[in-house]
């Protein structure tokens, strides 16, 4: 669950719930094995692109989804609570390079 904010607006709190299910079906049943292979398979970044995760924060201009930084926290959060900060790194690694380019 997102922490109360006054930052978060109702669509921070649905965009957060969609992301759980995302997670919840995509990420979590197959995280720990993942780790354990210290590799997690090319076929999520589909998934995640289709489900409009990657471009998350981005603006809409150069290609992103929009959304302003709440909405990246709240992305975050649903991955981290999946209980892999591997998967967080190696999936979001675009949000390391692509802010300054931008």
């Amino acid at each position: 669950m997102l922490p109360a904010s006054p930052f978060y607006t109702a669509d921070h709190l649905a965009l957060y719930a969609g992301l759980q299910r995302f997670v919840a079906k995509e990420v979590t049943p197959f995280v720990h094995a993942w780790d354990e292979a210290e590799a997690f398979p090319r076929e999520l970044y589909a998934k995640a692109a289709a489900a409009g995760l990657l471009g998350l924060g981005f603006p809409e201009a150069v290609g992103g989804q929009g959304g302003d930084v709440f909405a990246r926290l709240a992305l975050t959060r649903a991955l981290c609570e999946a209980g892999s900060g591997g998967l967080l790194a190696g999936l979001m690694s675009h949000s390391i390079g692509l802010p300054p380019i931008l």
